[in-house]
């Protein structure tokens, strides 16, 4: 029988197990209870799933992971991951059909037997809770013991979404806490990067778990320097966005190779606007040889693949990337080193997970949150207090501002001026001293 580690080796020989990573594998192996993991976005959450089936089925022969994932882009990304390292995986998506990706270089959305998947010929079955809950697949599935039968745990990745997408708009969120009654002696584990204080009390209520326990790390990330900028005043929300997109257009059209590779996050309705300014600057390009792209809802899959494709690679070709939250969860490029919002987000617990697509491998990244006094009304659905406070906060460090959410503060080891914008300001370390005073030098 495989030990922890033999099961890591033979996923990947190079790796070597994070602490929490660790921690959630010996309880699960142990206690096979219920499980909140609340880990930084970037640090590895999904590598939990993709090893149940092995360290928790070593008494079944073909011992299955039921995931519930919220977005197609983090299922088919996910999918394409797990087939480089050998583990056959597929998706329920929410047409009722089930796509396969175990046969093909590229993820293929061919159709294959519902028969595979009682079976256990995928080990990670991945799907929408609307799948699940809402669909006769859904049904068959969940009624079937031999499917059933080899279930050993059910994850909810991202499930710090379920109260805001449970209430608004994708109510099947609702219905994961009867999950329990199909799976009863099965451990269900909640995944998220970016659990509010007040969400550790009520997901894990809304999940349904009993006697679970909880692992969890600071979500902050020290190589990402936090930035606000007030928006200069305009006569319309538009004329805001255009002086922030086009300055930053200009900036690519200028240094192309050698701007930072950015992911922009824009409002949809003025998406269309900041594609036609790109266009004018660069004329037609395809999405092969073009040095920009754009990720939102309704987007071409064929560009979105090709983009998440290029921004995985060393020094990719695609400098700026517009997009909209879509891209703020499981999306995983590993080169970007700048995010800007050009308006603030619905609350924290977004804006940190959207941040996190920046500094992946530990490289030094800025995130810059746009804002003016129009984007902070109370009147706005969905937008938080705890956001208007970060933005409306200029007294003392945001950073601690934005974890205080959380319930941690930073590493007091972070130097000031590699901080947030307030931080930096009142720098006193030794390189901005000298700084400082060779500003102030006059001959």
């Amino acid at each position: 029988m495989a030990t922890l580690d033999e099961i890591v080796r033979e996923y990947d020989k190079n790796m070597v197990l994070k602490v929490c990573q660790r921690q959630a594998f010996d309880y699960l192996s142990e206690k096979k209870g219920d499980l909140m993991v609340s880990l930084p976005v970037g640090y590895g959450k999904s590598l939990v799933y993709h090893l149940l089936p092995q360290v928790l089925g070593k008494d079944k022969e073909t011992p299955i992971c039921l995931t519930i994932s919220p977005l197609n882009i983090i299922q088919k990304d996910q999918i394409k991951a797990l087939k480089v390292h050998g583990i056959t995986a597929c998706r329920l998506n929410i047409m009722s059909k089930v796509e396969d990706t175990t046969e093909d270089e590229f993820v293929a959305e061919c159709d294959v037997d519902l028969n595979r998947v009682k079976k256990g010929d995928f080990s990670i079955v991945l799907c929408h809770p609307e799948a699940l809950f809402n669909t006769k697949t859904g049904h068959e599935l969940l009624s079937d013991e031999q499917f059933t039968s080899r279930v050993v745990a059910v994850v909810i990745d991202e499930c710090h979404i379920i109260e805001k997408w449970g209430e608004e708009f994708r109510t099947a969120f609702k219905k994961l806490r009867g999950l329990k009654s199909f799976f009863p002696n099965v451990p269900v584990i909640g995944l998220s990067g970016t659990l509010t204080v007040s969400q550790k009390e009520t997901i894990p209520k809304q999940l349904g778990l009993e006697d679970f326990h909880t692992i969890e790390k600071t979500p902050d990330r020290p190589n990402i320097f936090l930035k606000k900028i007030k928006k200069e005043p305009g006569t319309d929300v538009m004329n805001e966005y255009e002086q922030i997109v086009h300055k930053l257009c200009d900036d690519l059209y200028d240094k192309k190779a050698d701007f930072p590779v950015t992911l922009l996050f824009l409002p949809v309705y003025y998406m269309s606007e900041a594609m036609v300014y790109l266009l004018s600057l660069f004329g037609t390009s395809t999405i092969n040889d073009s040095i920009y792209s754009a990720i939102c809802s309704g987007q071409d899959q064929y560009v979105i693949d090709a983009t998440i494709a290029e921004l995985k690679k060393e020094n990719p070709t695609i400098r700026l990337v517009l997009t909209t939250s879509i891209s703020g969860m499981g999306f995983d490029p590993k080169n970007v080193t700048s995010i800007i919002h050009a308006c603030p987000p619905r609350n924290t617990s977004q804006y940190l997970q959207e941040i996190g697509r920046a500094g992946r491998c530990g490289q030094p990244s800025v995130a810059t949150l746009y804002y003016s006094n129009r984007d902070l009304g109370k009147n706005l659905p969905g937008i938080k207090d705890d956001i208007i406070n970060y933005c409306k906060n200029d007294s003392s460090c945001i950073r601690n501002q934005l974890l205080s959410v959380f319930g941690f503060e930073k590493d007091k080891s972070i130097i000031d001026c590699q901080c947030c914008s307030f931080c930096a300001e009142n720098c006193i370390c030794e390189s901005c001293v000298d700084l400082s005073k060779l500003q102030n030098f006059n001959v």
